[in-house]
């Protein structure tokens, strides 16, 4: 069977309200409970007993602290056994059909070391699952967002969605795990880039689908999100452009929350204060350019982090 194939790797915040449906639809696509790993990034929540009481035979990782998803998935991923495994947010549903649809494009083509599933919200529209590499010509102009519904068969493109993602386990010895630099966001950016350039290719694949509510960890710390958002940028600028690409991005995305901060803080301020939306996003934009401007605290961004040397061993 090609469930047999894969093994899954979830990683966990918080997300109790999410996690049940999200494994059921796991074992009804065929995947054995003991192929799951859930690595829990030191929830608040019940999340680890319900996984212990109704999933007993799920493996279950406890870092005891938010290491962030990448060291999450790394923690995961070097206990796989299997020929693939699949990256899967705690918050989407998969399709029956999906992990036969990927397990055909990594037969059909060799070369292909990740696959990225189509992401649809529950009414069935599609949300965004592909995606460009970022580049400091696109955080100037602001670019279209790829439509993923112009592909209809499995189509090679520069980088996936990483709530339903693939990957051939084999082109890890080459490529390396997730940079653990990225706390959260575009880590799965980078690992696609740090593949193509190693001459393996990434496909998007529209028959795999999978729901994602996205109402994870981000959208409950939105400002925050955004400022780990934009730290992740910054790393992912240096890592492939260089201090010089790094200096630029810098400068633009210090620049862009300026011209947010004060756009949003007059409208505000000519509504006679009583748009409330407006202030809320005057308070949010202050806070990102606050963070650049006091040299980007470490300490801002997503909750609750660790240093690694507190992630449980």
């Amino acid at each position: 069977m090609i469930s047999q194939r894969f093994t899954v790797i979830i990683v966990n915040y918080n997300g109790v309200d999410f996690l049940v449906p999200a494994l059921d639809s796991l074992i009804e696509s065929g995947i054995n409970v003991h192929q799951i790993i859930l690595v829990d990034n030191g929830s608040s929540d019940h999340s680890t007993t319900l996984i212990n009481n109704k999933y007993p035979e799920a493996t279950l990782i406890r870092n005891g602290c938010n290491a962030g998803f990448a060291a999450a998935v790394n923690r995961g991923l070097r206990l796989v056994q299997t020929e693939f495994s699949l990256l899967f947010n705690n918050d989407a549903l998969i399709d029956s059909r999906a992990l036969s649809e990927l397990g055909s494009v990594f037969d059909e083509q060799p070369k292909a070391a990740i696959l990225g599933a189509r992401l649809i919200n529950l009414d069935g529209s599609t949300q965004n699952s592909i995606a460009p590499y970022p580049t400091l010509f696109n955080e100037v102009i602001k670019h279209k967002k790829l439509k993923n519904s112009r592909y209809n068969s499995p189509t090679k493109v520069e980088s996936v969605i990483g709530a339903c993602l693939a990957v051939r386990m084999s082109s890890l010895k080459k490529t390396g795990f997730l940079d653990e630099t990225f706390f959260f966001f575009l880590e799965e950016t980078e690992l696609c880039w740090r593949a193509a350039q190693l001459g393996y290719e990434i496909y998007y694949v529209p028959g795999a689908i999978a729901t994602h509510f996205q109402g994870g960890t981000a959208n409950k710390f939105r400002t925050e999100a955004r400022i780990e958002f934009q730290r992740s940028k910054l790393i992912y600028y240096k890592k492939v452009g260089g201090t010089n690409a790094w200096i630029a991005a810098s400068f633009i995305l210090t620049a862009k929350s300026l011209i947010n901060f004060l756009s949003n803080f007059m409208v505000f301020i000519l509504s006679l204060g009583s748009s409330k939306s407006y202030r809320v996003k005057s308070t949010g934009y202050l806070k990102i350019l606050l963070w650049h401007l006091l040299f980007r605290p470490s300490s801002w961004g997503l909750p609750n982090k660790c240093g690694k040397s507190e992630i449980s061993q």
